[in-house]
């Protein structure tokens, strides 16, 4: 997949290199480094107190990591946390810039179709976090089970479609099993790339390459975690304003079930009522799954939610195209500093 990764570095960043994969390391001496919080001349989001640090450089300025997830997705009282612009993404054309993010896993293709079908119709290209049970037959084995033929005219039809990708690890893992995220990444990438060669050949299209930016499972991260994925080449951490809660497992409402369910308005209301009580701030970033069993597309309640941002002023746009940050930047050197040396762990 090396020609993905050039055509993509001279799309969007001409002269940034690729990254190789690096086992992570733990959390870094605060002593080891000098840590920064980059606001971008906006003012910083307000919200629940933070217990790492949202840009972290080394004590030579070399950006370690980026973490967009800022405010939380949801405060301890579930009350959307409050913040009236963002210091990671900008406005895109004049316009405020909104981004739909979908992560993939457990994905039927039905569900997935119904989705891509009304992003097709409205002209909106979004973000897709790639996880291993999208990708492999067994996401346990990786490669070495095979590819999820299945989904395989799914994959086609997103890169088709122009929309770009991010990872999201193999196999799903919750945080607090320490999973090894620098292998995680590695070996998602390593089947998408698999993937996207079945389907093209040496030649595919520039969107089709992985960007340098992940998402952790359940937003669940910390400073290992990503700093590891710097190291292994995703240095950007992309979390969300506004989630769908279309993963909560709920069934789909019926006239018996009252509301003790989930439908596309729902999902469409809970964003549109968070997002005003924010006052419509010059971005948002939107998460919903591919997978989601809800008909979010032919229920019409997705369109509703494209019309109404449209409305109010705002651009669909891909996370790349609205990132403060240079999205061609290929993650801390793998072979330098905290990526190296095992003697800066607490």
């Amino acid at each position: 997949m090396r020609k993905i990764r050039s055509e993509f570095a001279a799309r969007i960043a001409p002269g940034s290199r690729g990254r190789r994969f690096h086992r992570p390391v733990r959390l870094f001496e605060a002593a080891a480094l000098a840590v920064a919080v980059a606001r971008c001349g906006e003012p910083a989001p307000t919200g629940r107190a933070r217990t790492h640090p949202t840009v972290a450089r080394d004590a030579d300025g070399q950006l370690i990591y980026v973490d967009t997830h800022e405010p939380p997705a949801v405060s301890p009282s579930g009350a959307p946390a409050a913040d009236d612009t963002s210091p990671w993404f900008h406005r895109v054309g004049g316009r405020k810039s909104a981004m739909l993010t979908f992560d993939c896993a457990w994905v039927k293709p039905a569900n997935a179709l119904d989705i891509l079908d009304t992003l097709q119709a409205k002209g909106v290209k979004a973000t897709f976090f790639i996880s291993g049970p999208f990708i492999f037959e067994n996401y346990r084995l990786g490669l070495k089970g095979g590819l999820n033929t299945v989904n395989l005219p799914i994959i086609r039809r997103l890169i088709d479609d122009g929309h770009e990708f991010g990872n999201h690890t193999r196999t799903h893992p919750r945080l607090a099993d320490r999973p090894d995220y620098g292998n995680e990444l590695s070996e998602l990438r390593a089947g998408w790339d698999a993937a996207v060669r079945q389907l093209y050949g040496e030649d595919p299209p520039a969107n089709a390459a992985l960007l340098p930016a992940w998402r952790a499972p359940y937003g669940e991260h910390d400073p290992a975690a990503l700093t590891a994925a710097s190291c292994g080449g995703y240095p950007y951490h992309i979390g969300w304003n506004d989630d769908t809660h279309d993963s909560a497992e709920r069934p789909r409402c019926t006239a018996e079930n009252g509301d003790d369910c989930w439908d596309g308005r729902r999902m469409t209301d809970r964003v549109l009522d968070r997002v005003a009580r924010r006052g419509w701030p010059d971005s948002d970033v939107i998460v919903a799954h591919l997978q989601n069993p809800y008909f979010w597309g032919a229920s019409g309640e997705l369109t509703r939610l494209i019309d109404t941002f449209r409305d109010r002023g705002y651009a669909f746009v891909r996370v790349s195209e609205a990132l403060r940050f240079d999205p061609g930047y290929g993650g801390y050197p793998p072979g330098q500093g905290i990526c190296r040396d095992e003697n800066k762990r607490p």
